[in-house]
């Protein structure tokens, strides 16, 4: 099952798309605690409107109620408390209908010294302005705002607390989510890393090998995006020039008729083979070879007909021969063997039994099967350094040999030597 195919362009927005998330919710984060502590201030704030100042005020006035109270004793004026109940009664009334009250101590304390205060009211009013009840209850109600004044302190310090604590755990979580984002960039870069540069750095090296000459260099197909495409569009490159390499590679050391070495390729296996055993002392045979009267086959039969016999003599040299040797065709109708290894008595066993297949069958014509055609082979065996001091030498021993051969009247395999008898030869 082929993989899913992600762009780079979908991978890009979608990194870009993780690496912004912890932004977004470091925003989020941000604006719930903002409102989370704007609604504490808020919170603060009313309850200091609502209930602290006014407290205090009304606190302030029953002083003063207090103090006039002692001076009409002495002064028998009661105008000063008559002005100051109806304001009095108008605090405590705006106190209990505007406060909510959060705490039910809170609103007994205010309810329990508004009674107080109405005692203190009726026992002014019935003229006991010097008994020690009204300065009771007026205490009591002070006293009753003042645990009241309390709680809404209390209860704003515990705002307070919550508030500090809030902005705490909010300082906490926004670093949370900071690391998370940060550690989630790394991640993410790591893995970009890793998804884009890794193929890069593949196809970097495939294209390094390549360069270098290495045209069987491939790159990994690891992935189904554009660097993948472009993994695969190279590979089909190289195996492309690696193909056209070996086909040149091919027409530039294969003789096109006949399928053998042709004969450039044969003079760098002759050379490579004569330093090999300048190197290590050992000893190769040279066989040249060349089909009897060819000229005459062609002008009877054919150029066609000649091709056919050529690519029947390379077609049976190739299956003599050892995988060690090597035949090419050199010439028209001249063919070459290099024997490995082979010393003058062995190469001239082997050329004899070249020579006698030859002389022992006939090729059957392509368009007649029934029509055979009989060949023979002439033969020069040279062998190094045996017979010769260097590849020239080598070469050109051999090719005498060939034409004694020839002269000697044709299907004879005659060999070189340094002092050989023009006649050294040997016929079926």
């Amino acid at each position: 099952m082929p993989k899913p195919r992600f762009s780079l362009k979908t991978r890009f927005v979608f990194g870009l798309g993780l690496m912004l998330l912890p932004l977004l919710v470091v925003i989020g984060v941000s604006f719930s605690a903002m409102d989370h502590l704007s609604g504490i201030l808020d919170r603060l704030a009313k309850e200091s409107v609502a209930e602290i100042g006014p407290v205090s005020e009304l606190q302030e006035r029953l002083r003063q109620v207090e103090d006039a109270m002692r001076q009409e004793r002495v002064h028998r004026e009661r105008a000063t408390v008559a002005s100051l109940t109806p304001l009095i009664d108008q605090a405590y009334d705006k106190i209990i209908s505007s406060n909510p009250f959060s705490q039910r101590e809170e609103k007994n304390a205010v309810l329990g010294s508004r009674h107080a205060w109405r005692q203190v009211v009726n026992l002014w009013n019935q003229g006991a302005g010097g008994t020690v009840e009204i300065d009771k209850q007026l205490h009591l109600a002070e006293q009753l705002l003042g645990q009241a004044r309390n709680i809404a302190l209390n209860e704003i310090n515990l705002l307070h607390t919550r508030q500090r604590n809030s902005r705490w755990a909010a300082d906490i979580l926004l670093g949370a989510v900071l690391l998370l984002g940060v550690g989630l960039s790394v991640l993410i870069g790591v893995v970009f890393s890793r998804a884009v540069l890794g193929p890069v750095r593949e196809l970097e090296a495939g294209v390094r090998q390549f360069g270098d000459g290495e045209l069987s260099a491939r790159v990994a197909e690891l992935s189904q995006d554009e660097l993948g495409d472009l993994a695969r569009t190279f590979n089909q490159m190289a195996r492309k020039l690696e193909q056209n390499h070996q086909e040149l590679a091919s027409l530039s050391t294969v003789d096109f008729l006949t399928g053998l070495h042709n004969v450039r390729e044969f003079y760098r296996l002759f050379h490579d083979e004569t330093r090999r055993v300048d190197r290590y002392g050992h000893c190769f045979s040279l066989l040249l070879i060349d089909i009897d009267r060819f000229k005459e086959i062609n002008d009877t039969f054919g150029h066609q007909l000649g091709d056919y016999v050529l690519q029947e003599v390379a077609r049976k040299l190739g299956e003599l021969i050892r995988a060690s040797d090597h035949a090419a065709r050199i010439g028209g109708d001249e063919f070459a063997v290099l024997l490995s290894e082979t010393d003058m008595d062995d190469a001239r066993d082997f050329g004899e039994r070249i020579r006698g297949y030859f002389a022992g069958h006939a090729i059957a014509q392509v368009d007649h099967p029934d029509e055979e055609i009989r060949i023979s082979v002439s033969i020069g065996l040279a062998s190094y350094p045996e017979t010769a001091r260097n590849a020239n030498e080598l070469f050109a021993a051999a090719d005498a040999a060939l034409y004694r051969a020839k002269q000697g009247g044709r299907n004879l395999l005659c060999q070189a030597g340094l002092n050989a008898d023009p006649d050294s030869r040997s016929e079926g």
